[in-house]
C-alpha cells in the first residue's frame, strides 16, 4: 500500500490539535447541525465506499491481503457509529469492541456505553478525540477522499476507506448495501490451536448494482444513536467544565450544566433547569460531541461569518421594506389611521410579507435607519401676492438707512390679565410648582411698542385698545422723541387698524404740516406682507419681557404690572446704550429671503 496510508495510521495513537482556522471552518457546519439533523430533507447524499484491510498495526505487513476489498453504499444521514455497525456486519465480526475513525486528520472515537464512567477521567490519548455520532454528510467527504478505520483497540485492525463516488438520493430509509466484493472473508480472532489449518470461508462473488445477501443469519441492527448525549469527557475537559459550573458567569454555567447533565437528563429537562431554548442546548451538545472543547468554545463566543452575513441581509431587507411602507399613508393599506404607529406597522408588514416582526424590532430598525417620531411644525408662510416686492422694499430701506434716518418695528401686546402666572422656575426635584386655573381678574394691561432697528431702543405706550388712535399716539411720541431726524420709517403687520383710512388720512396731513414747517422728520409707513409676523422683530422683545416679568408673577394691580414692564424696558434701553447693537440677525441677510421655504417661525429671538 501507499506509504502515505501508513502515515495516516500513526494518527490513531496521537493527540490531534486543530488550528483555530480549522475549528472555524468546521463550526461553519456545526452552527447548522440542529437543522440538518432534525429537518426532514427531500434529497440526501449517498456515499460509495471501498473498504480495504491494511492488517494489524503491530504487524506492518499488508501484502498478503493485496486486492482484498468490500465495496458498500450508505446514506449520508448515517453516523460513523452506523458505518461501523454495517462494516462489522459485512465482515461477520463480533461488534463489541471500541473503535475510531481518522477523517481529515481528525479522530472520532467510540469509547463504550458505560454511563458510570462517561464523565470520569478519560486517558490522555483520547483527550482530543471527538464523538462518532457525527453524520457522514457533515464530514466534508468528497470523491477519492480516504480515511482510516481502527477497530478493536487490543488487536488494532486497520482498514482504509476510500470514497469512490457520491450522489443524491431521495430515499432516506434506504438501507446500506454491499455492491462489490473481492477476496475471502477475514477472521477476527487467531485460532487457539496453531496446528489446525485455517479453513477459508466461501468467498463472495463480485456483483455490482444490486444488494448482496448477508452471510450472517442475524439481521443488521444499528446501535441506538443518542445524538443529544455526550459520549465522553476527557480529564482536562472535565476540570474546565466543573470550573465553568462553579463560575458566576451565567453563560458558562449554562453550557457546563448542559454538557455534564446530558447523560442523565434530556435536553427538554435541561432547558427547564437553565431556562434556555432546547435548540440551543442541542447545538452545544452537538458542537462538543463533534468538535470537543474548542468547538464548544467557538460555538459560545463566535458566530460564523455566513450566519452574520445572512442575518445582516435579513435586517437590511426588513429596513428597506419598512421604509417603503411608511412612505405610504396607512389608508393605502386599509388601516384606519392618519399616521403610523408600531402596532400598525407590524400588522401591515406581516400581511404584506408573510413574516412576523415584533413592535420592538420595528422600533429598533427605524432608529437604525435614522427615522424617529416627530411632531409637525406649523410654518408661517405668507400668501400675499406682493410678498416679494414688500420684502425687497423693507430690506432695501433697512440696508440703506442714512445717519438721519431710523426704522422702527411696531406691534401691540395684550391684553395681559393681572393674575398669577405659571412658568419655569427652580424647584426641588420632588416638588411641582402649581398655579390656579380659575382666577378672579384684577384688570388687564395692553401696550404698543416701537423698536429701533439700528439703536435697539424701545419706545412703549400703554393703550386701552388696539386701534388706529393708539397707533397715531405712538407715532407722535416717536416724532417728538426723534425730532432732529429727517425721516422715520415705520413697519408693522397687516392688521386692519394699521392701514385704516383714518390713519392714512392723518399721515398725509401730518407730513404736509411737517413739510410746511420745514422742521421735524417725515414719517413713512412700510407695511409687511400678510401673515409675516416673523419679520416683525419686536415680537422677540415682547417675548423676552414676558419671560422676565410676567411669567411666575402675581401682581395685585395693573399699576404694579405696568411699573415692572416699564422698568424692564428702561433697563434694556440702558444696556444697549452702553453696548450698541442693531436688532435681529437674519433680517440683515438679504439672501436669506430669496426662498420663502427657508423662512422659519416660532423662535423670534433669532431675528
Amino acid at each position: 500500500m501507499d506509504s502515505s496510508i501508513h502515515g495516516q495510521i500513526k494518527y490513531l495513537s496521537l493527540s490531534q490539535k486543530l488550528t483555530t482556522r480549522q475549528i472555524s471552518e468546521q463550526l461553519h457546519v456545526s452552527r447548522k447541525l440542529v437543522t440538518k439533523v432534525l429537518k426532514e430533507e427531500t434529497t440526501y447524499l449517498c456515499y460509495r465506499l471501498r473498504v480495504e484491510y491494511l492488517g494489524q498495526e503491530h504487524q506492518g505487513n499488508t501484502s498478503a491481503l493485496k486486492g482484498w476489498y468490500r465495496e458498500i453504499q450508505i446514506n449520508g444521514d448515517r453516523t460513523l457509529n452506523e458505518l461501523n455497525d454495517f462494516i462489522q456486519h459485512v465482515l461477520g465480526w463480533d461488534n463489541t469492541h471500541l473503535y475510531s475513525f481518522t477523517v481529515h486528520d481528525k479522530l472520532y472515537s467510540y469509547l463504550g456505553q458505560d454511563d458510570s464512567s462517561v464523565v470520569e477521567v478519560v486517558e490522555d490519548v483520547f483527550e482530543n478525540h471527538c464523538s462518532t455520532k457525527i453524520h457522514l454528510h457533515l464530514l466534508g467527504l468528497c470523491e477519492n477522499d480516504q480515511f482510516v478505520y481502527n477497530t478493536d483497540f487490543g488487536d488494532d485492525h486497520i482498514f482504509l476507506l476510500t470514497v469512490t463516488g457520491t450522489g443524491p438520493t431521495t430515499n432516506k430509509n434506504c438501507p446500506p448495501m454491499v455492491i462489490g466484493t473481492m477476496g475471502k472473508d477475514l477472521m477476527q480472532y487467531e485460532p487457539q490451536d496453531s496446528d489446525v489449518e485455517i479453513a477459508s470461508k466461501v468467498p463472495y462473488i463480485q456483483f455490482y448494482g444490486r444488494r448482496i445477501n448477508s452471510p450472517l443469519s442475524k439481521a443488521l441492527k444499528f446501535r441506538p444513536n443518542e445524538s443529544f448525549k455526550v459520549d465522553f469527557i476527557a480529564g482536562k475537559d472535565k476540570e474546565t467544565l466543573d470550573k465553568w459550573r462553579r463560575s458566576k458567569e451565567k453563560r458558562r454555567w449554562e453550557v457546563a450544566v448542559s454538557i455534564l447533565e446530558s447523560r442523565s437528563m434530556s435536553p427538554e429537562e435541561i432547558s427547564n433547569k437553565i431556562e434556555r431554548p432546547v435548540r440551543q442546548i442541542r447545538e452545544w451538545i452537538l458542537a462538543f460531541n463533534y468538535y470537543g472543547m474548542e468547538g464548544l468554545w467557538q460555538a459560545i463566543t463566535r458566530k460564523s461569518r455566513s450566519d452574520k452575513d445572512a442575518r445582516s441581509e435579513r435586517v437590511e431587507l426588513r429596513k428597506k421594506r419598512l421604509i417603503e411602507i411608511i412612505h405610504h399613508k396607512p389608508k393605502y393599506y386599509d388601516v384606519n389611521r392618519s399616521s403610523w404607529n408600531l402596532q400598525s406597522l407590524a400588522k401591515v408588514y406581516r400581511e404584506q410579507f408573510s413574516e412576523k416582526v415584533s413592535s420592538q424590532s420595528i422600533s429598533r430598525y427605524l432608529r437604525e435607519a435614522k427615522f424617529a417620531i416627530k411632531k409637525a411644525r406649523r410654518v408661517l408662510t405668507s400668501p400675499d401676492p406682493d410678498y416679494r416686492e414688500k420684502v425687497d422694499n423693507l430690506l432695501t430701506i433697512l440696508h440703506s438707512l442714512g445717519p438721519d434716518e431710523l426704522l422702527f418695528f411696531i406691534d401691540e401686546l395684550g391684553p395681559l390679565k393681572v393674575r398669577k402666572y405659571g412658568g419655569r422656575i427652580y424647584a426641588k426635584v420632588n416638588e411641582v410648582p402649581t398655579y390656579p386655573q380659575n382666577q378672579v381678574g384684577k384688570g388687564s394691561v395692553s401696550l404698543a411698542g416701537a423698536l429701533s432697528a439700528t439703536t435697539n431702543q424701545v419706545t412703549w405706550k400703554y393703550i386701552r385698545s388696539k386701534d388706529s388712535e393708539s397707533m397715531i399716539s405712538l407715532v407722535e411720541i416717536l416724532y417728538n422723541q426723534y425730532y432732529s431726524k429727517k425721516k422715520l420709517y415705520v413697519t408693522w403687520d397687516c392688521a386692519s387698524w394699521h392701514s385704516s383710512d383714518a390713519l392714512v388720512s392723518w399721515l398725509e396731513l401730518f407730513n404736509a404740516e411737517t413739510e410746511g414747517l420745514g422742521e421735524g422728520p417725515i414719517v413713512e409707513f412700510i407695511p409687511l406682507p400678510t401673515s409675516s409676523q416673523f419679520l416683525d422683530v419686536i415680537e422677540s422683545v415682547f417675548s423676552a419681557m414676558k419671560k422676565s416679568v410676567i411669567h411666575n408673577s402675581d401682581y395685585q394691580s395693573e399699576t404694579e404690572m405696568k411699573l415692572s414692564i416699564s422698568q424692564h424696558f428702561r433697563e434694556r434701553n440702558e444696556y444697549f446704550k452702553e453696548n450698541p447693537k442693531r436688532v435681529g440677525k437674519k433680517i440683515w441677510e438679504i439672501d436669506f429671503f430669496q426662498d420663502r421655504d427657508t423662512i422659519r417661525s416660532g423662535t423670534y429671538r433669532e431675528w
